[in-house]
């Protein structure tokens, strides 16, 4: 068993505890993680079931009604934070493993805040999984758009620098691979 997985099954459990009797039906959640996660790295399972395991523990925090909607105890708060980042780390090392697109995020020079870019059509700009990716439009005025990075969100699920931009009133996401700068 790896590391980041020992702290990972650490953390749910952590969680589950934490949460305790104030947040029963999350605290149940996070207990049924905790023992899926362990029965699973215990019996030495696939990469592809770690993976799968990964993602469907990671929508707790998506969507209405999840995670981040309810109201927790505040010495639960980083833990929440850092529960989050394990999982999302895990998730990139099983991506990996699996064989799909990688980067060295350390061979990037990361762009500063306020840099100003264009979006490349053609280019993969957010990728999510195998399945899920979008792709910069071709339409010239598009291309032409310039946007603001604002902050650098760290490394995709292929490990890429991804940054959260804005252009007038709208905000996207962009990897480094799918802007140019101006």
């Amino acid at each position: 068993m790896e590391d980041y997985e020992k702290r990972l099954i650490g953390a749910l459990n952590e969680m589950s505890v934490c949460l305790g009797p104030r947040e029963k039906r999350w605290s149940k959640m996070w207990r049924d993680a905790f023992v899926k996660a362990k029965r699973l790295y215990e019996s030495g399972a696939e990469v592809r079931a770690k993976y799968d395991f990964v993602t469907r523990i990671r929508y707790y925090y998506g969507g209405m009604g999840s995670f981040n909607d309810i109201w927790i105890p505040d010495e639960c708060e980083q833990l929440k934070k850092d529960l989050y980042q394990l999982i999302k780390d895990a998730r990139r090392q099983y991506w990996r493993q699996l064989g799909n697109e990688w980067h060295d995020y350390s061979r990037f020079q990361l762009l500063p805040n306020g840099t100003k870019a264009k979006l490349i059509p053609g280019k993969v700009m957010f990728k999510e999984s195998e399945s899920y990716q979008v792709v910069v439009s071709d339409d010239p005025k598009a291309a032409e758009k310039v946007w603001t990075i604002l902050r650098c969100d760290g490394p995709d699920i292929t490990n890429m620098p991804t940054y959260t931009i804005s252009s007038d009133n709208h905000f996207g996401s962009a990897r480094q691979e799918a802007l140019e700068l101006v």
